[in-house]
């Protein structure tokens, strides 16, 4: 019986371990308890660097409203939302990281907090590439007749809502057909 418990405790040792998300935990006072491979991935921390580090909540979020918000979890027993998106800071660069914290709907004995993380950063930045792309001319960079729709109908709903007057110029510029039909559009 020794030996199956054992194991069992080996693998559950190498399920947190080789997660493919991040996994971190907390004591009461917002030190980081467990830290895993993924974690050590993302962000070039080793678990030396992290586990126990006073300091390691402002090393890895520069955000001061995430650090009080994860030291108040950690106070109160965890917190309980899904996709949550908060910086996270490595030793090269930032990374956005959509957080799941589960405290409070599956405790751990002896973690005050604990959460998982996907980093998101790749697809955000592909999100916002491409709403660019939706609103915004290829080759000039300028804004595009969508954009303008989208800035009209956002002035003519806030000047409704605060009772004011806009204005809208258009320009007509004589010949251009001629600029676009030698260097093209």
């Amino acid at each position: 019986q020794r030996a199956e418990l054992k194991a069992s405790r080996q693998r559950m040792r190498d399920l947190v371990e080789n997660m493919p998300v991040i996994l971190n935990a907390y004591d009461r006072d917002g030190r980081i308890l467990a830290w895993n491979r993924t974690a050590q991935e993302v962000t070039g921390f080793s678990r030396d660097d992290v586990v126990g580090n006073s300091q390691a909540l402002q090393q890895l979020f520069p955000d001061s409203q995430v650090q009080e918000q994860l030291r108040m979890e950690c106070e109160h027993g965890g917190g309980h939302y899904k996709h949550r998106i908060h910086t996270l800071k490595g030793r090269k660069d930032e990374r956005q990281i959509a957080w799941y914290n589960i405290a409070q709907e599956f405790p751990i004995s002896g973690w005050a907090n604990w959460s998982i993380g996907l980093d998101m950063t790749e697809q955000l930045a592909a999100q916002r590439q491409l709403e660019h792309l939706a609103t915004h001319d290829e080759l000039t960079g300028l804004a595009n007749r969508a954009l303008l729709h989208d800035r009209l109908h956002h002035a003519l709903a806030a000047s409704q809502r605060n009772g004011t007057t806009g204005a809208l110029l258009m320009l007509d510029l004589d010949h251009y057909k001629m600029v676009n039909d030698s260097h093209g559009h």
